[in-house]
């Protein structure tokens, strides 16, 4: 993907608007991204809206992947404490070893909508996930929450406990291999929209999650 430019900003509303395009290995354009930023917060709690808006240049096919939609790398703090070595796949199937990191400082909880902790958040649908950690003496948490009106809600959570939190609509039988074909077809001049929510706060509790995840239309 490639920035273009900024569309628009309005400090008074919190929005930005942002212009991309997403390009295939002879930089041949395929799709164009048009995507509102929209913070806001209160007294104990922030919000970032992102909606993007992919527009197909040529005909463009989404296909079942685990990567994406919208995802976050976090610091050490919000990991999950490491107790042996551990083997991962980056996107090519190539197999790296990590080993038992100094795990001072981190203690990192994965939850998410249906009472799920841990590592088991991972590969599960729900409308919304939440990672929890204490850095510094302060407790925060950061929460990924998917809209109703997204294709494929409520999304799969693809978070891992050495610090990759994301959420994505397209995982299908990435993430579950029961789950029904996810397969978006867009010729050219067709479009989809994809809504997300991140908040930042304290120690949010569930209670208070929902009520936001509630009020996101």
């Amino acid at each position: 993907m490639k920035f273009k430019r900024i569309v628009s900003e309005n400090p008074k509303k919190g929005e930005l608007v942002t212009s991309s395009e997403w390009v295939d290995f002879n930089n041949k354009v395929l799709l164009n991204e048009e995507t509102i930023f929209t913070f806001s917060g209160t007294a104990t709690m922030r919000s970032i809206v992102r909606s993007s808006k992919l527009t197909a240049v040529q005909e463009v096919t989404f296909s079942e992947n685990k990567e994406g939609l919208i995802g976050l790398r976090v610091d050490r703090a919000f990991e999950e404490p490491s107790t042996k070595p551990e083997k991962f796949l980056d996107a090519k199937g190539i197999e790296t070893e990590v080993p038992v990191l100094n795990n001072e400082g981190v203690n990192g909880i994965y939850s998410n909508a249906e009472g799920v902790k841990g590592g088991d958040v991972w590969g599960k649908r729900s409308p919304w996930v939440a990672l929890r950690a204490v850095k510094e003496g302060e407790a925060i948490t950061l929460v990924i929450l998917d809209n109703p009106a997204n294709p494929n809600y409520p999304a799969w959570s693809h978070a891992r406990g050495y610090g990759l939190f994301a959420t994505n609509n397209l995982g299908g039988r990435n993430f579950d291999k029961n789950a029904d074909e996810v397969k978006v077809v867009l010729k050219p001049g067709e479009s989809i929209v994809f809504k997300h929510q991140i908040l930042i706060g304290g120690d949010l509790t569930d209670t208070e999650i929902n009520a936001v995840a509630k009020n996101f239309k």
